[in-house]
């Protein structure tokens, strides 16, 4: 399966997401006012990320929980999505934690000279890894200097399992924006292929996300995004998209979460998903 073109075909996703919906670093009175009303992130302080969220815990004033969500997503019409649109909107109803394991790569960085973040980059994406799942991850890093797009700078480094697309994989970075002209820190994660929809499949999702990048998903709700997301896939042979992006107000920053399930059918008509889960931060 080729899941290469797959990642990069979700990773075009979200730099568009980001690109075309990028938010200002300014003060909250600058900022412009969440688009939808149904459901904002609720952000909540945890003292190990492979721990639940404690009641009562401090939320951030712009966060607020999902009131639609229900635990046992019987509120979600699978019949309302469209194979052929190949994408849509759908409610993960996420929370999101400020301590995860890979935190330490969206935290705040000089951006004077970026070419010279590399090996800082490489380190923090160990540093996170061994922190939050372990194993064996290739590392290597890059910078960009080029003009694509409306980016014109950007230095990464990217973490595979074992060298293999089919396994989890991490990316994280800097990067500039013209339109803007504020830089722009991010953390991206791809879970490895799951070929069918079950408990273990959906466990093994739910802790890497929780623990990796503090985003706590409904075992339910991910349950039914894979059933749509597979069925979709099934009847276009093609690849079909569920995605959530919330925006979070922090300490000195405005960060973007995106929450990403993306379905496909390989040309042996294998079925398979992955979970793509990003967050974005501007700092003040």
């Amino acid at each position: 399966m080729k899941k290469n073109a797959m990642k990069k075909a979700a990773a075009v996703l979200l730099i568009l997401l980001m690109t075309f919906a990028a938010f200002g670093c300014g003060s909250k009175g600058d900022e412009e006012p969440p688009q939808d009303t149904d459901s904002n992130t609720a952000v909540t302080d945890t003292e190990d990320e492979g721990e639940e969220a404690s009641d009562g815990e401090e939320t951030i004033e712009e966060g607020t929980y999902d009131e639609a969500v229900k635990d046992d997503a019987s509120d979600i019409d699978a019949g309302s999505y469209s194979a052929e649109d190949m994408q849509a909107s759908f409610d993960f109803g996420f929370s999101v934690s400020r301590n995860f394991g890979m935190s330490a790569v969206l935290e705040k960085m000089s951006y004077k000279n970026l070419e010279n973040l590399t090996g800082d980059l490489e380190e923090r994406m160990n540093t996170g890894i061994k922190s939050s799942l372990g194993g064996s991850y290739d590392v290597f890093s890059s910078y960009e200097p080029e003009e694509e797009d409306d980016m014109d700078d950007l230095v990464l480094a990217a973490a595979m399992e074992g060298g293999e697309m089919e396994s989890r994989y991490f990316e994280g970075g800097v990067y500039h924006l013209q339109s803007t002209g504020k830089y722009y820190q991010y953390l991206r994660f791809y879970t490895e292929n799951f070929t069918k929809v079950d408990g273990e499949s959906l466990q093994s999702v739910q802790s890497a996300v929780k623990k990796a990048m503090g985003i706590t998903l409904s075992e339910s709700r991910l349950k039914k995004a894979a059933e749509i997301a597979f069925e979709n896939a099934k009847k276009t042979q093609d690849e079909y998209l569920l995605l959530e992006q919330k925006s979070i107000q922090g300490d000195g920053y405005t960060e973007k979460v995106t929450v990403a399930l993306q379905g496909t059918t390989s040309e042996e008509n294998e079925s398979c998903y992955y979970l793509c889960a990003e967050r974005e931060r501007c700092y003040q």
